[in-house]
């Protein structure tokens, strides 16, 4: 997903996202790059955050190594057949925070795992 609008500056951007996948054996790919976002940042150079497997990101069930469980709880009490899973938070703090983010790319680099993006906020 390429070209998410933003079009304002802030000082921190935070993703709230994880991993469809299918894979049994998680630890095997501990630590690997299975994506990045990329953040479009006035006339200079993209900022990159690589997405590693298991450190900042994670399948949407198992894998437990997260400490935001407070969003689950909410989204559980929101939602009743809500069945569980993790979600994972990244927080951004851009180096230029008066110059404008023009937009965000959410990009996928292993054809094994299936990244989604739930939502961005700023402050």
């Amino acid at each position: 997903m390429t070209g998410i609008p933003i079009g304002l500056s802030y000082r921190t951007v935070h993703f709230l996202h994880a991993v469809d996948d299918s894979l049994k054996d998680h630890a095997n790919w501990i630590g690997h790059e299975i994506g990045r976002f990329r953040i479009h940042i006035g006339k200079g150079p993209a900022e990159e955050i690589p997405l590693k497997f298991g450190e900042n990101i994670g399948p949407y069930q198992g894998l437990s190594r997260i400490d935001d469980a407070l969003l689950l709880d909410r989204a559980a009490a929101l939602q009743p057949d809500f069945n569980g899973g993790e979600l994972w938070v990244i927080s951004w703090r851009n180096p230029y925070p008066e110059a404008v983010i023009d937009s965000i790319d959410f990009i996928s680099e292993n054809a094994f795992f299936e990244p989604f993006l739930v939502a961005v906020t700023v402050e």
